[in-house]
């Protein structure tokens, strides 16, 4: 199953996303999560830092975060170098790990 597209069209809920993908956590398939659950790499690490489901399946769906939360600088997530930055009314978006100098 595609989680993110599927979670992102409405096709299921975001409890039923999470409790696919602690389905795979529990099983014997968990080193192949990424690959069963149909995350990109890119996807799955943000999962990973703590994005949640639904914030990846809009980013994959409608783009990701160009400007870092923290320094409002540019930043490329599929350069990875970044984490997940919770903002102050609740929202996450990306943050450089460092931020770059002035």
């Amino acid at each position: 199953m595609n989680v993110l597209d599927e979670l992102y069209h409405g096709r299921i809920t975001e409890d039923e996303a999470y409790d696919f993908v602690e389905s795979i956590i529990d099983s014997d398939d968990a080193p192949q999560i990424r690959e069963l659950s149909g995350m990109n790499p890119a996807e799955y690490t943000a999962f990973g830092h703590g994005a949640g489901l639904k914030n990846v399946a809009t980013w994959r769906h409608e783009g990701w975060p160009k400007v870092c939360g923290r320094c409002s600088k540019p930043i490329e997530p599929e350069a990875y170098g970044w984490l997940i930055h919770e903002m102050s009314d609740g929202t996450r978006t990306l943050k450089h790990i460092e931020c770059p100098p002035p």
